[in-house]
């Protein structure tokens, strides 16, 4: 039973009555169990701080835990709760026991199995503990095909290693369905040395003739993040003229270790021959770093022509650029943190902000103070492959676009604006694909006064 003050899960936030029952320590679990996933980042402190305050709350997150395994019930508002006991109590033994054994025993239930595992990806635990480690090496042979691809998923979004000879398998099975199968490759491309034959075949035949759109988008992540032969690099050149252009973008990271002239080539003559737009320069400039410089003459037409088709665009960054003033690194943070700005939203670095776009704490190491403001004025200029925007439309006639948050067995889930998470189910997707812009909004020269911008550039050029 919620208590009296809480309110239903889905509201914006508690009830002023119970955040100050929090504020004051004497909140129980019970009342504040439908905020523990909260997406508001000051929220989601304020109930991290309660729970280290309260050492009882820990006994009876297990106990609840425990209870919800008994009376098994399914909703919006169980998810969320149990996502939030997770996330929040993931790191006491205890959970990560009963956690493990109901994951790994049959008699759970596949229903509760999906939901543990899906609740488990969510958690903010790195690394995950052995217990946990040990229980999805497990389930991904498990009998129960759903319970396999809920790990993979799994496994997939928190990045774990040691699994790789079993998803391996998994790939080269015939027998398990193409979802599973292309989503276990994609959690080994970045780690292999070579991508086999075999499995390259399977990967460009999804991406270029597959029915699921899920599974092509996610057959050409793989190809993009994995180490290709110069002969699969020239192969996967040929199938250009078949894919739209942001497919053809997520491909591209592919093609920036090769040296191969032969393929740089081939290479530029694709990116010439696409429509319109085709991909951005800063995509491109890194797909061809390596390559020799026949290879860079051979693409400085095509460079100076789409520049030159944003002819606007660089001549406002050189306008800003000179009207910038002297920056303070201290006057930025307030500017990165103030609502203003909204940075804290979606980017995280001096130890705050949200996980949505790309984590700051470190980008002054990479980025110049010209790149990061020609990052902060067009955003679209180059979007990392992890902060593609992606677009579901579904057969009853919905769009959604926003950045891939996770998958999981019955559903693909999007995070369309800020602290907004919409689930897409798997059954409603009639296609599935990148898109070129980023969800981060131009106009921040307009937002921001110039000595605010300059501000905030010296903060981020700060950060190391």
């Amino acid at each position: 039973m919620i208590g009296p003050l809480a309110v239903r899960a889905d509201a914006d936030q508690p009830t002023p009555a119970l955040l100050a029952e929090i504020e004051a320590g004497r909140a129980r679990l019970d009342q504040v169990l439908p905020w523990l996933d909260a997406e508001q980042p000051d929220l989601q402190r304020l109930l991290l701080e309660a729970a280290w305050s309260r050492p009882d709350w820990g006994p009876a997150a297990v106990k609840q835990l425990r209870n919800w395994l008994t009376h098994p019930t399914f909703s919006a508002d169980r998810d969320r709760q149990l996502t939030g006991l997770l996330q929040t109590f993931a790191d006491q033994d205890e959970v990560q026991a009963v956690l493990a054994k109901a994951i790994a025993d049959p008699a759970t239930g596949q229903a509760q199995r999906l939901q543990l595992l899906q609740g488990l990806a969510r958690t903010r635990l790195d690394p995950l503990p052995d217990a946990w480690l040990n229980v999805l090496r497990t389930v991904l042979t498990d009998e129960d095909r759903m319970v396999c691809q809920e790990a993979v998923f799994t496994v997939k979004m928190k990045d774990v290693d040691g699994c790789d000879s079993i998803l391996r398998a998994i790939g080269k099975n015939g027998k398990y369905p193409l979802e599973i199968r292309i989503a276990g490759l994609e959690c080994l491309a970045s780690r292999q040395r070579a991508c086999e034959p075999d499995l390259f075949g399977l990967l460009r035949e999804q991406m270029t003739a597959g029915k699921q759109a899920p599974v092509k988008v996610a057959a050409a992540r793989t190809l993009g993040a994995s180490r290709l032969s110069d002969a699969q690099l020239a192969a996967l050149v040929e199938d250009f003229s078949q894919l739209p252009a942001a497919t053809i973008s997520l491909l591209l990271p592919a093609f920036s270790k090769s040296k191969d002239a032969k393929v740089g080539m081939a290479l530029v003559a694709a990116l010439e021959r696409l429509p319109g737009a085709g991909v951005s320069v800063g995509e491109a400039d890194r797909a061809l770093a390596c390559f020799p410089n026949e290879v860079h003459v051979r693409f400085r037409p095509l460079r100076e022509a789409t520049l030159s088709r944003n002819r606007q665009d660089w001549g406002q960054l050189e306008r800003v650029a000179r009207e910038l003033l002297p920056g303070d690194v201290r006057r930025g943070k307030l500017v990165f943190q103030s609502d203003k700005a909204g940075c804290t939203a979606c980017h995280r670095a001096a130890g705050q902000g949200g996980a949505v776009g790309p984590n700051l704490s470190k980008i002054g190491v990479i980025r110049s103070h010209r790149e990061l403001l020609e990052s902060v004025l067009f955003p679209d200029g180059y979007v990392a492959p992890e902060f593609r925007t992606y677009l579901a439309a579904t057969d009853r006639g919905q769009i959604h676009t926003g950045l891939l948050l996770q998958e999981t067995t019955d559903a693909i889930y999007l995070r369309t604006a800020p602290r907004v998470r919409t689930p897409v189910a798997r059954r409603q997707v009639e296609d599935f694909a990148p898109v070129a812009a980023s969800l981060m909004p131009r106009g921040f020269d307009k937002v921001l006064s110039r000595q605010e911008l300059s501000d905030l550039i010296e903060f981020l050029a700060s950060q190391r």
